[in-house]
């Protein structure tokens, strides 16, 4: 059985949410060798964005939501279309300003805390710690991080995340050229609005046996494959592409900056809120 999981996806509220997840469900299929695959989105979400809880909550998209046996997995359709599973994660930031996926996990363990024992703390909670590729963020000082993690927890502790932000021609990071290493691929769509037209692009396939009625389990497991039986799908961006949705996110944040109120509206300078 063929599955086709993007394994680095964000639902932000200025995101349109029915449409990138419909159309990342048909980008999978589209990169498939077979005609029946399973196909999966990987959540992982960050800070104060909940996305799956609310939607397990309170179904507000223009499809069938259905609730399986394991907590952390929800299954989609629209009309006649093939379903597609969404599996519930977190993004966490460490105490190094690096970050850790925690894979097919509801728990949420506090941001802030080191590399190590961030990793540990989504071990506890049941999930598969995947460190991404970012820019910036495995080069230079952070770069003696990444390796020192890698140095630490094996190929069964810590996966490697690819990201499509990694522009095409970019050569791959050492640790991802380790043939022992586990290596998914995620589209990481970025937090602003037309970036869901992204998910779905960038994703990893696994031959193996598939069980709708554990699907959390049986990811999990899948994950676990021998890293010969995982590869990468679809595309990374062309160089233009990624400076080009760098330079939109640094716009965003500038604006989210300079449009914050100023810290008088919220909080006195002893620390009071104003009467």
């Amino acid at each position: 059985m063929e599955i086709l999981i993007d394994t680095h996806v964000h639902v932000y509220p200025f995101h349109h949410a029915d449409r990138l997840l419909q159309s990342a469900g048909q980008r999978l299929r589209g990169w498939a060798r077979t005609t029946d695959p399973v196909c999966v989105l990987m959540l992982t979400e960050a800070g104060p964005h909940h996305f799956f809880d609310q939607l397990a909550a309170a179904p507000s998209l223009a499809c069938t939501i259905r609730p399986t046996p394991e907590p952390a997995a929800l299954c989609l359709s629209w009309n006649d279309q093939p379903d597609l599973w969404l599996i519930a994660g977190r993004q966490l930031v460490t105490a190094e300003r690096l970050e850790i996926l925690g894979l097919a996990m509801t728990h949420t363990p506090p941001d802030g805390q080191t590399a190590s024992a961030t990793i540990e703390a989504v071990h506890q909670a049941g999930g598969i710690p995947v460190l991404p590729w970012s820019p910036g963020k495995w080069m230079f000082r952070r770069a003696r991080v990444v390796q020192t993690l890698c140095d630490r927890f094996d190929s069964d502790a810590l996966w490697l995340g690819d990201s499509s932000l990694r522009p095409q021609g970019w050569p791959s990071p050492r640790p991802m050229r380790d043939p022992t290493r586990r290596v998914l691929a995620g589209s990481d769509p970025l937090p602003f609005a037309g970036e869901e037209a992204l998910a779905g692009t960038y994703a990893t396939r696994i031959e193996g046996h598939f069980d709708p009625a554990r699907p959390v389990t049986s990811l999990q497991h899948l994950l676990r494959s021998d890293p010969a039986h995982i590869t990468q799908v679809g595309q990374r961006n062309r160089p233009w592409t990624w400076a080009r949705r760098l330079k939109t996110l640094k716009a965003v944040r500038a604006t989210m900056a300079t449009s914050a109120p100023a810290p008088s509206d919220h909080v006195q300078a002893d620390g009071r809120r104003p009467a």
